[in-house]
């Protein structure tokens, strides 16, 4: 990537009245060019059997095949500050244009998936997925930005020890640009028009906040108030490039997959068989949508204690008032229920039976069959969280240091927002309630327990030490279905290994209360082996136990604590005049380094990616029409494996030269 970044700054005083005006410009180029020009390669079923892990991967990056993001920003803030006996009032503005340049269209070399190596050697695919080109260049997003916002802010210096601040902004987010229109979405049943953006709405954010010194050596504080932020803008890109004018996606599943070609520039445009038009994919944002705006409200205080000990707690609670909610306009809605499975909201069929390691056929019920997904970006509120944290320090004689914090989470979302495309924050998120009203679960950033300990001294002849020690939870995980278990088609989109990402498993209250299968020959038959390995790993995982007779909450099970320790050891050399010398060493996770058994990171499932807090635990197969549920195949997952890249230590040696 290419960077080239400018920015200027002018103060001037004027009787009481100070002001600041600052300008910026930035320029970035960031091509994301894929290791290798040739197809996606994925084969699953690698390594020792009844594990879902170990799979091969060769080729390009899907993703990554063409993609591409240029953006201009420039930018002026001017405030001026005014004394006025006890207040200290600032008044400001903040004006700022983005341009972008985005080029995405993942897949548009195409990315081919393999039962086991032995498919791969014959060069027959189960499945094959490809974005092919309606126009010469395929798609593209231009557009701008805008952003405006005047404040005010008011210090008011009350008495000597209280002091309040109030303070009230007003942002004006806008768009000038507008995707084109599809004519065909357009006068469908959908009556969509994707030239109409998000139309321009003023978001006011007022605050207010306090800071009391107390006469025994302590401090309350607090505060409340709305903050307003932006989205990723890569988002707003698919509505630009996502019409459905400009590209359309392929995928030839079973018989219907073409065989293995590994040329780029040769790559199929059609499924074997008969000739099946490909649906274009489409994003659009509701024209009411807005910016995201979060309410903060937050006391805290400080307090000396015996020995110079000087102790703090604050509490933090978070609700956002917006924020991005994506849907698809393309489902019907809930069609059944499966009451032999924890009541699983459904949205298609799933076929009765599939062979040989595949999945079986799923058909989602479409509002049109003339369009693919139509995800719908709208806004919606209630995400929340609440964060405790309590810490303490002292310092000693002899320049040393020491602190130590706790600190307490609780957050939980609709949708855990983590992925720079809409397709992959709407499949990659497994669902609780309905696709159009999701339950709150944990968020998958979520840590509920964290302690900080850290040390520093300054020992004689220049040497300095310091270590910082981070116990904290595991990352939160859902043990979800390989396969369309809900019919969906969510994982027609955004999945590689013919993985949905977006069904947690049903746990069955006891051994007859699943339906798990195995192949043999050609046939599906029973598979009693399976179900008592199933049973004993809801045993011994207590996420599961807890949901006996139940679909698994999102992101109700977590990897194991985690311990790391940082060190650094630093040394000043002295030299002629001010000048100086420093040479650092910092270790990362000496914990490892100390003990191989210590420092290590363990998580179940996969260790990189989006889409790595879901774990398959279980594999459709088919559905049992008399049982009212789905047939499945135990696939089980590495559980609490060491993450090595994760456990890894490291050694940094740094040197730093001062005039």
């Amino acid at each position: 990537s290419a960077q080239w970044s400018g920015r200027v700054r002018w103060t001037s005083i004027l009787g009481r009245i100070s002001n600041e005006l600052i300008g910026a410009y930035l320029h970035v180029d960031e091509p994301r060019a894929p290791g290798s020009t040739a197809p996606s390669v994925f084969v699953s079923n690698v390594g020792d059997p009844g594990f879902a892990g170990a799979r091969l991967v060769a080729g390009s990056d899907a993703s990554s095949q063409r993609l591409l993001n240029t953006q201009h920003s420039f930018e002026i803030n001017d405030n001026a500050t005014i004394g006025w006996g006890p207040h200290l009032v600032t008044v400001g503005g903040h004006l700022e244009r983005l341009s972008f340049d985005f080029i995405s269209f993942p897949t548009s070399t195409g990315q081919y998936q393999f039962l086991n190596l032995d498919s791969l050697a014959a060069g027959r695919p189960s499945r094959f997925q490809r974005n092919i080109e309606l126009r010469p260049g395929g798609p593209t997003a231009e557009f701008s930005a805008n952003s405006f916002a005047l404040y005010a802010q008011d210090q008011w210096h009350v008495r000597d020890n209280l002091g309040v601040t109030a303070g009230l902004r007003m942002d004006v987010p806008s768009f000038p640009d507008h995707p084109v229109t599809n004519d065909s979405l357009l006068n469908s049943v959908f009556a969509v028009n994707t030239a109409n953006f998000i139309d321009t709405h003023v978001l006011w954010s007022p605050r207010l906040g306090f800071n009391w010194m107390l006469r025994d050596g302590s401090a309350l504080r607090g505060g409340a108030g709305v903050f307003t932020g932006r989205v990723a803008y890569s988002w707003l890109s698919f509505a630009f490039s996502n019409t459905g004018n400009d590209a359309a996606l392929i995928t030839c599943s079973g018989a219907a997959a073409p065989s293995f070609e590994p040329d780029p520039d040769n790559q199929p445009s059609a499924c074997v068989g008969p000739t099946v038009k490909p649906l274009a994919a489409i994003t659009y944002f509701d024209r009411s949508f807005r910016m995201p705006q979060t309410l903060k409200a937050s006391i805290g205080g400080d307090q000396r204690l015996g020995g110079g000990i000087v102790a703090s707690a604050d509490l933090l609670y978070q609700r956002t008032l917006h924020e991005l909610y994506i849907s698809d306009d393309n489902l019907q809605g809930p069609i059944a229920g499966l009451f032999g499975e924890g009541g699983r909201v459904m949205y298609g069929t799933v076929g009765a039976t599939s062979t040989n390691g595949a999945l079986p056929a799923v058909t989602p019920a479409k509002v049109s069959t003339g369009f693919g997904s139509i995800l719908r970006n709208t806004s919606r509120g209630g995400d929340h969280s609440v964060t405790l944290v309590m810490q303490a320090q002292k310092r000693f004689a002899g320049d040393i240091e020491f602190s130590a914090s706790y600190a307490y989470t609780r957050a939980e979302d609709r949708l855990s927002l983590r992925d720079a495309q809409t397709v992959s924050n709407y499949g990659f998120v497994p669902v609780n309630g309905t696709l159009t009203d999701r339950a709150m679960t944990t968020a998958v950033f979520s840590v509920p327990h964290k302690v900080t300990i850290s040390g520093s001294a300054n020992l004689p002849a220049g040497f300095t030490i310091s270590a910082v020690y981070v116990g904290q939870s595991g990352l939160p995980f859902t043990y979800i279905v390989n396969g369309d278990a809900n019919g969906d088609g969510v994982g027609n989109l955004v999945a590689p290994f013919d993985r949905q990402q977006d069904d947690p498993i049903y746990v069955p209250r006891n051994p007859s209360d699943i339906g798990m299968v195995r192949d043999s020959g050609t046939a599906l038959v029973s598979d009693p082996a399976g179900v008592a390995q199933l049973e004993s790993y809801i045993d011994g995982e207590a996420c599961l136990r807890r949901a006996r007779g139940l679909l698994l909450s999102r992101n109700s099970c977590r990897d194991p604590w985690q311990n790391m320790l940082n060190a650094r050891a630093g040394k000043v050399l002295r030299l002629r005049g001010a000048h100086a010398v420093e040479l650092t060493l910092d270790v990362f996770n000496l914990l490892h380094l100390l003990s191989d058994s210590w420092g290590l990171v363990r998580q179940t499932g996969s260790f990189a990616g989006a889409g790595t807090e879901n774990v398959p635990l279980l594999k459709l197969r088919g559905h049992d029409a008399v049982l009212d549920r789905n047939l499945y195949q135990l696939t089980l997952p590495a559980r609490n494996a060491i993450n090595v890249d994760a456990s890894r230590w490291r050694l940094q040696l740094g040197a730093r030269y001062s005039l």
